[in-house]
Parts: C-alpha cells; structure tokens; sequence
C-alpha cells in the first residue's frame, strides 16, 4: 500500500488502517474521526480531501464525539489557510470559513468539557472577526478561559493568571495574590510560560514575598524548556545584578534591620548571551533590550567588558526587528522614532533623516503611553519640522499627556507654549 510521495506503509499500519476503515463502517465513532483525520492530512495513502474529511466527522459528532466536533470547528475557523487551489486534492471545492458554524461545533466539544474546544473559543471571542460576523466579546473569552482552567489546564490557568495580576480590561478584577496561585498550578505542571510568570512573581515579590532564588530556579526551567522570553529576563538580571535584602523580614522578604546581598552577581557576557539567544528565539523584547545595550552602551563599561561599546548599526537592526513583531514596543518604536529624526550617517546602512517616519514611530512609543515617546511628539509637532506640519494643539496635548506622567521637561515646555500661543490654536 503506497503512503504518498514514494513510501510504502508497512504491514502493521496497513492492519490498522484495515480496522479502523471497517470499524467506521460499522459505525464507531472514534473510528470515523480517524479516518477524518486521514483524509485532513493526507496520509496513509488517502488524498488530502476536506469535504471527505467533514463527511468523516460529521457521522462521528452525530455521535456524540468531542474530538470531531473540535475537528469540524478547527475546517470551518481556519478554511482560509486552504482555500489556494480552490479545490481539495480528492476533488470538490474546499470549504469556505464559516465562523458561526465553527463556533457551533466548538460549542458542542466545549460542553463535554474539551479543552481545546473552550481555547478555540476563548480565542474568536478575544480577537473577534467582523467580516466573520463574529463581534469580540472578551467577558465571553475570560468565561471560556476560566471553564479551562478550572479543569486544571495550565495554558488556561496561566492566561487567567495573567489577567489576574493585570485586572485585564476591567473584566478581571486585579488580584495578584489568586493570580500568583494559578501560575503556581501551572509551573507544577512544567508550563513554560507559567515557570517564567511565577518567576517573576518572586523576583519582585508580586502577589507574595520576594525570593530570587527561588525565581532563578524557575527562570532557568523556563528557559531550559524553550521559553524565550525567559532568557531575556534572565539575560537582563545577569546583566544588572540583582539584591535581595535577607533577615530582616518574613520568608526572606526582608525588612529595616535586613542585610542587602547580591543574589545574582553582575555577568555582562552570561547577560548578552542569553538576549542574544532569545534574539535567535525571535522574542521581540530581548530584541528591544539589546538593542537598547548596544544604542546606548548601558551595563557594557567596567572590568568584564575592559571598554564601553556600542554599535548602533547592531541596535537599529534589533529595533527594527522588534517592531516588525507586532504592536508593542514603545522603547523600539522611540529609539527607532530617534534616529528618524535625526538621520545617522555613521550607520552602516546609514539612516537619512526622516521626520515623517520619525513621526510615525514617536506616535506609536506615545499611544502605548511612553512618556517620553509623547514629549518627543509634542515637541515634533510643536517645531513642525521638514513635512510635518505645526500643530500647536496637538503638541499641547502630548506635552500635556507627558507631563501628567511626570516627564521633567514636559511641564516647562507647555507652559511656555500655552503663553506664547493664541487660545483657539491651544485649545
């Protein structure tokens, strides 16, 4: 029996293949989900067909079968990926995405208690698709979320967490205590992103007492386990150091008459290493801290390193990587934002000046609230430099959002905009 693409199955598969295909005929479910998933992937020597697939599933879910009622909800929500041809290998035009029927599928799993039914579902809501019909409604996603976690899931329980810790759109109410509690499931389960979240809890004493080694232990696993944003918040203490004040308080959280120690000694070398690892990992924020290393030369003067070096060529390169990530950012976005505005001919490329792109990245550093990014922004709109056009109200406005953060120049500069400009153009 060929297999496709010149192998041959061998004969216990064979066997295997033989019993499911006449147990489906007789009607079993688990066996006719089998059989939808050969004809998903194309496997076993059965063409990729999606519309025999469905038929597969369908008499299984009729059957009550959660795995095949996820399965029919995962075509109908991702049918774009396999729409190219037009047609599926086995003939007949591939399914269209159909969201509601996804959802009604994934609904049907969800109620049996599937898990990754309830993460499917969770995820259209989050998100939300309007040509899809489908409006976001993140009350519904953190209901979903929380059914998961409930069941002990560790993806569910680390999403909760983290809204927890945050108070996530006003839906979660803050509790970082409970939040700390969830990773702590999590990371006993060997999650990486819950060993790092619980991490972090320790090393700044969220939710609890602070305990560096403790959060050591767990960044390291994290990262052992493939967790990239782990190396980079380990590459960043090893690159600060890090001290914990002992024997003054309780668990070792420290108090007045605690003594300081250095629990993570400073190791520039271990510190870029890791960034640089998490860099190949693709993680955009070890992107943006090292990025920010090389621009600025920070943590890279004393003994270790015998000289302060940076390489701006390098730190470009990282911030631009980082930002073509995704939204997110802001510190890429304002260093990046920076050089626009200035032009770089030391840059290998070099950078010419432009304060339109400056003006692009200054925005996008000040909508996620970077004080800085909105002072930079005030001040662009207020000089009206090259193609950007003066706007003394919207450099009144940036001044005046930076100031309220607390920015020390921002305050100075409106006041002496707000007294040299005519109301109507402040307002």
């Amino acid at each position: 029996m060929d297999g496709g693409e010149g192998t041959t199955i061998p004969k216990d598969q064979q066997k295997a293949i033989q019993f499911f295909s006449q147990a489906a005929q007789q009607g079993h479910a688990a066996a006719l989900t089998k059989m939808g998933t050969f004809h998903e992937a194309g496997v076993y020597g059965f063409k990729r067909d999606l519309n025999e697939a469905l038929r597969y599933y369908t008499l299984a879910a009729e059957k009550g079968d959660v795995l095949a009622h996820t399965a029919i909800g995962d075509i109908y929500s991702h049918a774009q990926q396999h729409q190219g041809g037009g047609e599926s290998e086995g003939g007949g035009v591939v399914p269209k995405r159909d969201l509601r029927r996804a959802i009604e599928s994934y609904s049907a799993a969800a109620e049996a208690g599937h898990v990754p039914a309830l993460h499917q579902l969770a995820l259209i809501y989050a998100v939300g698709d309007v040509a899809g019909g489908v409006e976001r409604n993140v009350v519904k996603a953190v209901a979903l979320y929380q059914r998961a976690a409930n069941l002990g899931d560790p993806h569910a329980l680390w999403v909760v967490g983290t809204m927890l810790c945050a108070g996530d759109l006003g839906v979660v109410p803050k509790d970082e205590a409970k939040g700390r509690e969830f990773f702590e499931r999590a990371a006993s389960q060997g999650h990486p992103p819950s060993q790092h979240a619980l991490g972090v809890c320790w090393r700044d004493g969220v939710g609890g007492v602070v305990d560096v080694k403790k959060a050591l232990k767990l960044l390291k696993a994290s990262a052992k386990n493939g967790y990239p944003p782990a190396r980079t918040t380990l590459g960043m203490m090893f690159l600060e150091g890090v001290r914990q004040r002992e024997g003054g308080g309780e668990g070792g959280e420290g108090g007045e008459g605690g003594e300081e120690v250095v629990v993570v000694p400073k190791n520039v070398h271990g510190g870029i290493a890791l960034l640089e690892e998490a860099v190949d990992q693709g993680d955009p924020d070890a992107m943006t801290q090292l990025g920010m290393v090389y621009a600025t030369g920070m943590h890279l003067e004393g003994p270790q390193t015998q000289q302060a070096t940076t390489n701006k060529s390098r730190a470009f390169s990282l911030f631009q990587s980082a930002v073509s990530k995704g939204e997110g950012h802001p510190l890429a976005h304002l260093f990046l934002g920076s050089l626009y505005e200035e032009g770089d001919n030391t840059l290998h490329p070099r950078v010419e000046r432009n304060c339109e792109r400056a003006l692009y990245h200054y925005g996008k550093a000040a909508a996620q609230g970077l004080r800085e990014g909105q002072y930079r922004l005030g001040l662009l709109y207020e000089s009206g430099k090259e193609s950007i056009a003066m706007d003394t109200r919207l450099a009144c406005y940036w001044l005046a959002q930076a100031a309220a953060q607390g920015h020390p120049d921002a305050q100075s500069r409106l006041d002496t905009l707000l007294s040299s400009s005519p109301p109507s153009e402040a307002g």
